[in-house]
């Protein structure tokens, strides 16, 4: 990588982790609207198209578990996350322009694989710019998903009216996120960072765990499902056009970026009305609470 410390300040990481995501999730946009052309293409079923998308979850969730407790101390999130903005670009590409459903189904699971590398690689860079500039930045990167998937949606139905060649879509989709990973690599900070491997111990869940963690299962499950579904559903069931199968997403994800604006907002009042200056690491569990019921209710009440 340059060694110059003026151009790795270029684009800061912080900004690096945000347009990551919104990259990735401008292509799973665009996926979004053309699942019902993929599926009619190669003659899958609903239900074989269900199993899929579990090959999809398993990779994603393996993936996940393994950038967090081995990929990220031996190179350091900073170093790995644009190789997974490439490497996801390019393999959900390959996906995409499958010609049957056995090799679809094949290529599920790295397609999760490598989208599992990019979040936590976030989330790091996230919190580490939380702690050391004591601002709340959490919510905006949460908000980074449903902005890449709204203009997602948009540029995909734009292009679905337009009887736009798909494959020819998503391969300008992979040279922007091969563009874009090559351009943080040169332009900002991605040095590895060796940090000692935790041993994590298996136990028993935390209360907060067992109540939290089954409200966020709850919660990502109903996304999935609007956002998997929704524009196969709208397509074949109700008869809409392939263009505007993405109209139920767009207005999901408008609601959550509002829900996320909103959650962040209702978290800075209640600090402000607590009249105590606190810590990020240490929130009040109420405030949590609510935060998590508001965006919880946001964004499934008002889809």
């Amino acid at each position: 990588m340059i060694s110059n410390p003026f151009i790795k300040k270029l684009i800061p990481t912080i900004f690096m982790s945000r347009f990551a995501i919104i990259i990735c999730m401008l292509i799973i946009g665009n996926w979004f609207v053309f699942i019902p052309w993929k599926i009619e293409e190669i003659g899958l079923s609903k239900k074989n198209f269900g199993y899929i998308l579990l090959l999809f979850g398993i990779g994603s969730i393996f993936s996940m578990q393994a950038t967090n407790k081995l990929l990220i101390p031996k190179l350091g999130p900073h170093f790995l996350l644009p190789f997974g903005v490439i490497a996801f670009s390019i393999i959900i590409f390959l996906w995409v322009s499958t010609e049957t459903a056995f090799t679809f189904a094949l290529m599920a699971l790295p397609v999760g694989l490598s989208f599992g590398v990019i979040n936590p690689c976030a989330i790091v860079i996230t919190v580490e710019t939380e702690q050391a500039t004591g601002q709340r930045l959490l919510p905006l990167h949460h908000a980074c998903f449903s902005i890449g998937s709204l203009f997602g949606v948009l540029i995909g139905g734009f292009f679905a009216s337009l009887a736009f060649s798909p494959l020819s879509l998503f391969f300008a989709l992979m040279m922007l996120g091969i563009l874009y990973g090559l351009t943080c690599l040169l332009f900002s900070n991605t040095q590895r960072q060796i940090r000692p491997v935790q041993k994590f111990r298996f136990g028993i869940p935390t209360g907060d765990t067992l109540f939290l963690g089954p409200a966020a299962a709850i919660s990502m499950g109903t996304i999935g499902i609007i956002l998997d579904w929704s524009a196969l559903w709208l397509t074949r069931d109700i008869g809409l056009a392939l263009s505007l199968g993405g109209v139920g997403i767009f207005a999901f994800n408008s609601s959550e970026i509002v829900a996320s604006v909103v959650w962040a907002h209702l978290r800075c009042c209640w600090a402000v009305f607590r009249w105590r200056p606190r810590p990020i690491t240490n929130r009040l569990p109420q405030s949590y609470l609510a935060s998590q019921l508001w965006g919880f209710a946001a964004q499934i009440l008002f889809p």
